[in-house]
C-alpha cells in the first residue's frame, strides 16, 4: 500500500568491485542495521530493495516485489555510514 513504511523487506548492497563481498539485511518497519564488521565494503555499491510482504499466519511471499526501479548507488566510506533512505513500497 503506497505511503506506508516497508513492513518486512530486504536490502542488499552489491559492490562495484566483483571481488568484494555483498552485504544483506532484513528490514522491519522500514529500518535496517548492518554492523560495520558485516557491512558493505568501502566503495561504490548498487543497492537492491525488496518488499517481502508482512506478518501473517500464512506466507506472504506472493507479495515480494523489488522496489528499486531506478538504479540506486551508495558510496560506503571508512567508519560509520548512515544510509538515510525512506523504505516505502
Amino acid at each position: 500500500m503506497p505511503g506506508r513504511s516497508l513492513g518486512i523487506g530486504a536490502i542488499i548492497f552489491v559492490p562495484e568491485h566483483e571481488l568484494h563481498p555483498s552485504a544483506f539485511s532484513l528490514t522491519f518497519g522500514g529500518k535496517f542495521t548492518l554492523p560495520e564488521a558485516a557491512g558493505p565494503a568501502v566503495g561504490l555499491q548498487k543497492v537492491l530493495i525488496y518488499d517481502l510482504g508482512g506478518m501473517s499466519p500464512s506466507p506472504t511471499i506472493a507479495a515480494a516485489a523489488r522496489l528499486d526501479r531506478n538504479a540506486l548507488t551508495y558510496e560506503v566510506q571508512q567508519g560509520e555510514n548512515v544510509f538515510d533512505l525512506v523504505l516505502k513500497p
